[in-house]
């Protein structure tokens, strides 16, 4: 098959980044802005570069290391939006009376990308004053809102403040026919007069982001009339369009639909790929998403939990569209229904079944009519008309799939799994993150109900993490998708996204008082944490008919984006027989653990670059197959099923190979990165994050509770035997079932960047293991939990800085709980060591 890439130069990089693919073409000499590295004068003004996955404050007067050259540099693959900042930085003794930018059309040997493509911001900054947050990045001035340029300089905002940093957002969208390659053109940067070159350069990847989101979500947007004052129909239509433009459902699908019929319509114009107009041609366009939820609206009536008129008013049409259409839009229905919202907040734990188990009764009564074929009683509540045999002539596997996706529309209960709740009724979750922090946690939530279901969601407000602070690092947004498909949820929920008031309790009145506030001055606007509640501004303030995008709402749809990454790569393994989940465990152990994140953006980027390296590898019929680190030794396994062929590993040439395993001693400071490349010119580097010591193997000396340790050999190497037998004389919450082993600060402390525990669990049931470090006088802290699986497991302990180090005062030994699986009283469980990675 030939293909239409652009004539491209590749340069081999060695050392850590063995292998990674970089791209130039040559180019003309060209006036460029000063290189932000050759001085610290404050009294001259700079112009630099930096990630947009980190904040770039206003007042904070940066060191040459932190900026980057004056360069517009991207990578993204066909179909995605891929942004990054230009940072002015005004002389400590004079301001910047006007700036503006000029962008240019991007070439690649023949081809063009069109400077329309290119949307540029300027950049709004808001002060966080406060910060309720546990976690935060500090006090002071954040860039958030993305002012369109041109409203910039209308409004005379185009300037900056002596001293101060002034960002501007560029961002391109990549077109879906845009041959690969590396497009080069430049940009003109105007400050007081004087111009600035700003070489562009966008590497376009050999893949396309699907047009079909896959990431299910629910965007709430009841507060936007209080900044917007205005509550037409064509606001709220304007805001529902705008919001599928960032991959995500608005919350009941509001589109200023003034019934049920004008909301289908909407519904199958933003859901259904198929669909055309009179000309042929989709009925979006290729910067637009179709959505992957449908959100029903619903209501309660308080005596069968589900107002029933309401829901079969939607879901009749739903059925009427999906047998026209021969589409299941059922398949991507759901419903958040904020009247049975945080059980466990609200106690209303009745109110929650009983609305539950109304839902299911519904459903399973219009599954029953879609499979008896009762088009009749659709037409009813559809006020359709509908032919007897419109369903009769359907495919019977289509009906069958139709009927099954009936009883599956989903009901996202804003709780953790409890006992309080009935699981026959309440079978799915919308789980804050902060219950999701551990393993156990997630395995709890998919392992709830044995039943079948479209899957669970999280939510994350106030503190939570993968939400909406301002005083986080925008990696915190944009690593939500990422960690929606390594938890094998299905999409999230955000509570509202145009919050422009503030939730203020009244002592007086006993109640919450809501007072629409100037949204482009107040960062907090409701107790728990700046920025929860809005990821939107209103445009009114502006002239602007819609809300104003933020950095943090841009890198929601990034990680929107890079979910349909994961999404693919999946579907090239399967379809070979193969799963990414070992190397993409080892991907994601780096960037964030049980509710701590890496805020590296170099880390990001580099992983980021893998897993499209993996990609592109998989399209060529090369997959990495596994990936483990037992005992110190990091491996993987390479296996090739195409043309292409694996001529290099860890930096050496080798013959032409159909597969390979491929090891590194990470026990050795002189060991050669763990990486591979083939005859197309493709690599893939594992990340290792440094070398290894080892801290315990079976001849260390360890103490156990509640029972046995033995040395033993297994599968040819040596490791520790744990035995437990449980006595049932003791109450649960007093048994201990544990091995530990001596240590001090020297070994393990916050400077380590992980440790790395080999683990095998010898039983078919799954095995859950914590980790706990012990202090002085016994004080312990909770570290961090894994869900074993039969055989090898690697536990990943990372973020060590973020341990409670105080609490335990001085580290004097590191445990392991080990619970038993379910219904056995006598369990094993081995260890073959425990390494600490520099």
């Amino acid at each position: 098959m030939s293909r239409n890439i652009c004539r491209i130069k590749r340069i081999v990089v060695s050392g850590l980044l063995c292998g990674i693919m970089a791209l130039s073409v040559a180019c003309g000499a060209e006036k460029k802005a000063g290189s932000a590295n050759e001085s610290e004068d404050s009294t001259k003004l700079e112009v630099w570069s930096k990630s947009a996955t980190i904040n770039v404050m206003q007042d904070v007067a940066y060191d040459k290391n932190f900026k980057k050259d004056a360069t517009y540099t991207v990578s993204a693959a066909r179909g995605e939006y891929e942004g990054a900042q230009l940072i002015i930085t005004a002389p400590s003794n004079k301001k910047v009376s006007a700036y503006t930018i000029e962008v240019s059309d991007l070439t690649c040997g023949e081809y063009v990308i069109d400077k329309s493509y290119i949307d540029v911001y300027n950049e709004k900054y808001i002060e966080v004053t406060t910060s309720p947050a546990e976690v935060s990045t500090g006090l002071g001035w954040y860039a958030d809102a993305l002012l369109p340029f041109e409203k910039a300089v209308e409004y005379g905002e185009n300037k900056v403040d002596a001293g101060k940093n002034q960002g501007i957002y560029i961002e391109i969208f990549i077109p879906r026919n845009a041959p690969a390659g590396l497009y080069t053109g430049n940009f003109v940067l105007t400050i007081d007069g004087e111009k600035y070159n700003i070489p562009a350069s966008v590497t376009v990847w050999d893949f396309e982001v699907s047009q079909e989101s896959h990431l299910e979500t629910d965007w709430i947007v009841n507060m936007m009339a209080f900044g917007e004052l205005d509550t037409t129909a064509e606001m709220e239509n304007t805001y529902f369009k705008t919001i599928a433009g960032y991959r995500a459902s608005t919350h009941l699908m509001k589109s200023g639909a003034k019934d049920a019929d004008e909301w289908l319509q909407t519904v199958r114009t933003h859901t259904n790929p198929n669909l055309r107009d009179e000309n042929g041609k989709p009925l979006i366009g290729e910067k637009e998403t179709y959505l992957a939820q449908i959100n029903l609206p619903t209501t309660s009536n308080g005596t069968t939990g589900v107002d029933y008129t309401r829901f079969d008013m939607y879901i009749s049409r739903l059925i009427k569209a999906s047998i026209e259409d021969e589409y299941d839009y059922l398949a991507k229905t759901g419903a958040y229904m904020g009247f049975i919202d945080e059980p466990h907040l609200n106690n209303n734990w009745d109110n929650v079944k009983l609305v539950s188990k109304s839902w299911e009764t519904r459903k399973a009564y219009w599954a029953e009519i879609i499979e008896t074929g009762n088009v009749s009683a659709i037409n009813e509540k559809a006020g359709s008309e509908l032919k007897n045999d419109a369903i009769s002539k359907l495919p019977r596997k289509f009906v069958e799939q139709l009927a099954e996706s009936m009883r599956l529309v989903g009901n996202y209960v804003t709780t953790a799994p409890d006992e309080k709740l009935d699981k026959t009724a309440t079978k799915q979750f919308c789980t804050g993150t902060k219950y999701l922090d551990s393993a156990k946690e997630i395995e709890a939530v998919h392992g709830w109900t044995e039943e079948k279901t479209k899957g669970n969601w999280w939510y994350a407000a106030g503190s939570m993490l993968f939400g909406n602070r301002l005083d986080s690092q925008p990696l915190e947004q944009r690593l939500s998708g990422w960690f929606t498909y390594e938890t094998g949820l299905q999409g999230y929920l955000i509570w509202e996204v145009s919050q422009y008031i503030t939730n203020e309790y009244s002592e007086v009145s006993q109640s919450t008082v809501q007072t629409p506030c100037d949204t482009y001055n107040t960062a907090l606007r409701i107790v728990n944490a700046a920025g929860d509640g809005y990821i939107f501004y209103p445009g009114k303030p502006y002239g602007i008919n819609g809300p104003v995008g933020s950095i943090r709402a841009h890198q929601y749809r990034d990680a929107s984006e890079e979910y349909e990454y994961f999404y693919l790569l999946n579907h090239l393994y399967e379809k070979a027989g193969y799963s990414p989940e070992y190397v993409l465990a080892k991907v994601f152990s780096t960037l964030y653990n049980d509710g701590k994140i890496n805020e590296d953006s170099d880390l990001f980027d580099f992983q980021r670059q893998q897993l499209v390296n993996l990609i592109l590898l998989a399209q060529q019929g090369v997959f990495v197959t596994d990936y483990s680190e037992i005992s110190g030794v990091a491996k993987l396994n390479v296996k090739t099923t195409g043309t292409d062929k694996i001529i290099s590993i860890k930096g050496k040439s080798t013959d032409a190979l159909t597969q390979a395993e491929i090891s590194v001693d990470m026990t050795d400071k002189k060991a050669e990165a763990l990486c591979f490349e083939t005859t197309s010119g493709l690599s893939y580097t594992a990340y290792l994050g440094g070398t290894a010591e080892k801290l315990y193997d079976a001849d260390s000396e360890v103490t156990v509770r509640g029972g046995t340790s033995e040395k033993v050999q297994l599968e040819g190497a040596d490791a520790t035997k744990f035995t437990f037998t449980v006595d049932q004389s003791i109450e649960e919450e007093q048994r201990n079932s544990d091995f530990m082993y001596a240590t001090d600060k020297t070994q393990i402390n916050a400077d380590k960047n992980y440790l790395a525990v080999s683990l095998y669990n010898p039983h078919k049931e799954k095995i859950s293991v914590e980790c706990w470090f012990v202090g002085t006088s016994n004080r312990t802290v909770y570290v961090d939990d894994v869900i074993l699986e039969p055989g090898y497991n690697e536990f990943y302990i990372s973020k060590l800085d973020m341990v409670k180090w105080g609490t335990i005062r001085s580290i004097t030994g590191i445990r392991f709980k080990v619970a038993p699986p379910e219904g056995m009283n006598t369990y094993s469980v081995y260890c073959s060591g425990v390494y600490a990675v520099d």
